[in-house]
């Protein structure tokens, strides 16, 4: 009887524990959270987190892609697709005349003087103009000819650009991403996708974590421009990060 209660015991406590493991952290092993643009070839289609939920819409599964993977833009009662995030870029001179850049700031509560340049978008500010809008900032410098001069070298040569969208915030945060990223501020903040669920730290986008899981050892990720937004790129083989 003794031994019997002792089995019974053992077998109670090491029963395994199921755990829901935190979206943010299911990213890291979601690495295919990304479909083609056109799932069978021919009708287009986007990855969609709400075909795993219960109820799932039409169109899921695309082309057998995976259950993520949905048709849109067909007309036969699928879903428009989606367009793609606007650029965080402004045009040099947003009117025509006066020069512009890109001003996150804007977006934010009492915006400043010059927003919305042109009606070229919200974000973009006139600068320079002597009545009152802000000096222009200093350009970045060209972010392909930094990338020349480091590919003369054949040290850390220029290899490929970085899809933000696309590519990285799937493989970071899967199930949590909205399959948009926004970017602006300074060379510390950058890119950052937009999530369902906000997370601890924040939804900022990790390249060379996402460079070393895609790429290896050799190759890293790089942005001679300075500029948070443009220049990022994938520099390798034999890179030293």
């Amino acid at each position: 009887m003794m031994r019997r209660a002792a089995q019974l015991l053992l077998c109670t406590f090491s029963a395994p524990v199921a755990a829901e493991t935190p979206g943010h952290l299911r990213g890291a092993r979601a690495q295919n959270a990304t479909c083609p643009d056109k799932c069978d070839g021919v009708i287009r289609c986007f990855y969609d987190p709400t075909c795993s939920e219960p109820g799932a819409p039409q169109g899921c599964n695309a082309g057998g892609k995976g259950q993520n993977c949905r048709f849109c833009g067909n007309g036969g009662g699928d879903i428009e697709c989606p367009s793609p995030a606007p650029p965080a870029t402004c045009p040099e001179k947003c009117d025509g005349v006066t020069r512009c850049f890109y001003d996150p700031t804007c977006s934010e509560p009492g915006a400043p003087q010059g927003c919305n340049a042109g009606g070229k978008g919200q974000n973009c500010r006139f600068c320079g103009n002597g009545g009152g809008d802000i000096e222009c900032p200093s350009p970045a410098p060209n972010a392909t000819m930094q990338h020349q001069r480091l590919q003369a070298g054949d040290e850390c040569p220029y290899f490929d650009g970085v899809d933000v969208q696309g590519k990285v915030c799937p493989w970071q945060y899967g199930d949590d991403y909205k399959g948009t990223a926004s970017c602006g501020g300074s060379i510390s903040e950058g890119w950052t996708c937009d999530l369902y669920h906000g997370i601890p730290g924040g939804s900022g986008v990790d390249l060379q974590a996402y460079v070393d899981s895609v790429h290896g050892a050799g190759y890293c990720a790089k942005n001679p421009s300075g500029d948070p937004c443009v220049g990022w790129g994938i520099y390798g083989p034999g890179c030293t990060c």
